[in-house]
């Protein structure tokens, strides 16, 4: 898919910016809803209904809303702007969260994103860039949106979903932020991802950055993939209660769908699920992807170029459950998992590179912040 999206650029306001962003996106909010409304019942019957989700979702929020006032007033504008009820804009900022409802029916469907961060350091290339192929169920594609919010210490571009706060994305201060879901077993009562994302991009230095994002229970398992442009890059593996922070080797680092941290490993249950339920495919397309990409990332460690990057993330070893992922043609669009944006961010210059859709088959066109 060749498109280049609109960017909305919004106020440091959080019930402005909510009413501009729910005024501008109301259509595709109204049909996100709709969409992963229907993609849980699909895959969640008999399961959880809905309503019992939400009063789960509604605890969330609550330490959510204490965590990032803010953040929650932005979320009441949107609804009200869009004529969304609030509950369904928490119910698709939640839509990883999501995951861990639908896990003992779709543990076999469930895969996941492949992220990398490399930093040169050299006298002619100094880039640090960070990127990432966002993989979820297809019809994500269609509600992509970029977002530039201008607050009052930093300015960030965000790349996200309609109605969603926030899933990657950059700040003016050269600080960004990718991720991974984590499919732990401690999870429980905690904050929503895309507080946190938000959080973290609302800081100017890397450590509060951090510190944000270790702050709090978790109501889903994560990988936060922070940097800045000074090469700075780390991997933050969040479980429900626990957390471990893993440093660059070597002037680049990578993260698929697994726990890699010693201390995190028995709450994975993703690779190191030994259940009879757990799919070979899912076991093994977050190993072989990881592998894949380091193997790639070590060939060029001296100096990286954008060139470079977009060739690691078209990568189809272990295809359709590659680096760039297509997943299977026979499954249906609630089931069928594929990269929807692959992005890579350049600190250095505070620009984006984002292709919609398999980067394998779409151009990346440059958003500047």
């Amino acid at each position: 898919m060749n498109k280049k999206l609109k960017v909305l650029e919004v106020s440091s306001n959080p019930i402005e910016r909510g009413l501009q962003i729910g005024e501008e996106n109301a259509f595709l909010i109204k049909e996100f809803v709709s969409m992963v409304h229907e993609n849980y019942r699909e895959l969640c019957g008999g399961i959880l209904e809905i309503e019992e989700v939400r009063e789960h979702l509604g605890k969330c929020l609550d330490i959510s809303q204490k965590f990032a006032p803010d953040l929650y007033i932005e979320l009441e504008g949107i609804a009200k702007a869009s004529n969304v009820a609030i509950d369904d804009i928490i119910f698709i900022n939640s839509f990883l969260e999501l995951i861990n409802f639908r896990f003992p029916k779709t543990c076999k469907e469930i895969f996941g994103c492949t992220s990398l961060g490399v930093a040169n350091d050299n006298e002619d290339n100094k880039k640090v860039y960070v990127a990432q192929n966002y993989d979820m169920e297809k019809y994500y594609k269609d509600y992509i949106t970029l977002i530039k919010i201008k607050e009052r210490e930093t300015d960030t571009l965000l790349i996200t979903f309609a109605g969603v706060l926030g899933c990657i994305g950059f700040n003016s201060c050269g600080i960004g932020l990718n991720i991974n879901y984590l499919q732990a077993n401690d999870l429980g009562t905690g904050i929503l991802y895309p507080f946190v994302v938000r959080k973290a991009l609302q800081q100017n230095r890397i450590g509060d950055a951090l510190g944000a994002i270790t702050t709090g229970f978790k109501a889903s398992g994560m990988n936060y993939l922070l940097s800045d442009s000074l090469g700075n890059i780390f991997d933050i593996e969040m479980a429900g209660k626990d957390f471990d922070i893993l440093q660059m080797k070597d002037g680049f680092m990578s993260h698929s769908n697994h726990y890699k941290s010693e201390k995190l490993i028995k709450k994975d249950m993703m690779a190191y699920d030994l259940s009879l339920d757990s799919s070979f495919s899912r076991r093994g397309s977050t190993i072989i992807r990881e592998h894949v990409c380091n193997k790639l990332l070590n060939k060029r460690k001296e100096s990286f170029v954008l060139e470079d990057i977009k060739n690691i993330l078209t990568d189809h070893t272990n295809y359709p459950y590659s680096i760039c992922k297509h997943g299977d043609l026979n499954e249906d669009k609630y089931r069928g998992n594929e990269t929807v944006f692959s992005s890579i961010f350049d600190l250095e210059s505070r620009e984006a590179h984002i292709a919609i859709g398999t980067p394998c088959k779409s151009d990346y066109f440059k958003y500047k912040l």
